[in-house]
Formats: C-alpha cells, structure tokens, sequence
C-alpha cells in the first residue's frame, strides 16, 4: 500500500514537471514569471535569465498577455516580433524570437 502511494506521488510530480518544462522549457514545479521560453504570437521567444533587464519603459507598446508564471508580455505588435518585453515585480526583461522570422 505505502509502495502503491509512493508510486503515485512519484508519477504526479513528474507529471506537473513535464507539464512546466512543455509551457516553459523550464524542469520546474511551477512556471516563473519570465521562464526560460514564452510562446507570443504563434512563436517561441528566448527569455533565459541571463537576459537583461529592459533599461527603458514599456511607453508605445500594448500588454498583449501573460507568461505561464503571470508575468506580463508587452510588444508592440500583436503579431510575431524579434523581441517582446516581459514585465514582472523585478523589471522589465527582454525576449529574443527563437529561429528568426
């Protein structure tokens, strides 16, 4: 029976990893706010920590919907562009498109 649950604990957290890394790239419990990979646009976009934070305002660009982990995205198109911003407590950080246009 304890063998039996620990099975099941053991597959549900794998379950809730696998489900994190396929939104976010990320081997994770819960997804960040900026995760390794946000999809904007029927794109994938680079937003490894190591990005920078944005030095600038998100002024001139729209909210157009949130990271996996609520964090803000903002572009100024709604459409696929080379970068989206990601707002979140911390700052603001950049997102390069994966693969180019």
């Amino acid at each position: 029976m304890i063998l039996a649950l620990a099975m099941l604990a053991v597959i549900g957290v794998g379950i809730q990893r696998w489900s994190v890394h396929n939104a976010t790239g990320d081997w994770d419990f819960w997804p960040h706010a900026v995760p390794s990979k946000v999809s904007f646009g029927g794109r994938h976009y680079d937003c490894m920590p190591e990005q920078t934070l944005w030095g600038e305002t998100i002024d001139g660009l729209s909210f157009r919907g949130l990271t996996a982990g609520g964090g803000e995205i903002y572009s100024s198109s709604a459409e696929a562009t080379k970068t989206i911003l990601v707002k979140t407590s911390d700052g603001v950080y950049t997102c390069s498109l994966m693969g180019g246009l």
